[in-house]
């Protein structure tokens, strides 16, 4: 089955997808956001995992990540600038966190 998204309201460039079932998520089947969570997963915005949990709030890392994912930045994988107590090297989000410093 073949699927077109169309571009929408930023003149992004419509995407083809061949095939559905790559996208991995178990619990966006009837949610309202399904299109649109398949447009981020696409585009490489969110990542394609087994749950993506479509009514739990987002936290602030992973809006930040969002965000950050929108502008095509270059995320850093060494030498992070860390300079909050509660963000330790080795959590996930703290590359973007660190680039969101720099920039």
């Amino acid at each position: 089955m073949i699927v077109i998204i169309p571009p929408g309201s930023f003149n992004i460039p419509p995407i083809v997808i061949s095939n559905l079932a790559d996208i991995n998520f178990r619990d966006i089947g009837n949610n309202w956001a399904k299109t649109y969570i398949i447009r981020l997963v696409v585009r490489e915005i969110v990542d394609n995992v087994d749950y993506y949990h479509p009514d739990h709030n987002l936290t602030r890392a992973e809006f930040l990540k969002i965000v950050i994912n929108t502008t095509g930045w270059a995320v850093p994988t060494k030498n992070l600038n860390i300079p909050f107590d509660d963000v330790r090297m080795n959590d996930w989000y703290a590359k973007y966190i660190s680039l969101a410093l720099a920039k």
